[in-house]
């Protein structure tokens, strides 16, 4: 399990938590938060396919140097 894996979790539990709350201002929290969890999921996984790339570019270059 991965670090955005926790993240989604943490986004699903609370949008679930929000949709069994009877507390208007609780729900907005909770939804609020579970964007937050979301988008730090998705962050992360972009930065880490990001960080992928450039490490699979920068490998190729130093075997086409020492070719």
């Amino acid at each position: 399990m991965t670090l955005a894996d926790v993240y989604e979790h943490n986004a699903k539990e609370c949008r679930e938590a929000a949709e069994r709350t009877d507390n208007a201002v609780h729900r907005v929290r909770l939804l609020k938060a579970a964007r937050e969890w979301w988008q730090d999921a998705e962050a992360l996984r972009t930065s880490t396919q990001l960080l992928g790339k450039k490490a699979r570019h920068l490998t190729s270059a130093v075997r086409q140097a020492w070719s």
